[in-house]
């Protein structure tokens, strides 16, 4: 997974936390919860997408191993959990655009 997506996701952790942990400024509520409203569904495709990729790691495990009927269902359910990793990388690349200001 790319990096830069697991350092949003932490950012987005470490800004819960600090709203959760009270002690702040009306600013500084006003500005973290800005930043955790643009980070927050990012997180979330983050945190599906990492899912993902530990359910396709799964399937792999099981098509290597000896069991047919195992093999069988991990081949069937491999090419969906591989096409949607696919698209939820796409939607975490559009995401990822920079706003434009004028919008």
């Amino acid at each position: 997974m790319d990096p830069r997506l697991q350092k949003l996701a932490a950012e987005a952790g470490a800004i819960e936390a600090r709203l959760a942990g009270g002690g702040l400024s009306v600013a500084e509520v006003k500005d973290l919860s800005r930043r955790h409203s643009e980070l927050a569904p990012i997180a979330a495709r983050v945190q599906s997408l990492e899912k993902l990729e530990k359910e396709l790691a799964d399937l792999e495990h099981l098509l290597a191993g000896s069991d047919a009927d195992l093999k069988g269902m991990a081949a069937a359910e491999k090419p969906g959990v591989a096409e949607r990793i696919r698209s939820l990388e796409e939607e975490l690349r559009l995401e990822l655009v920079p706003k434009d200001p004028a919008d």
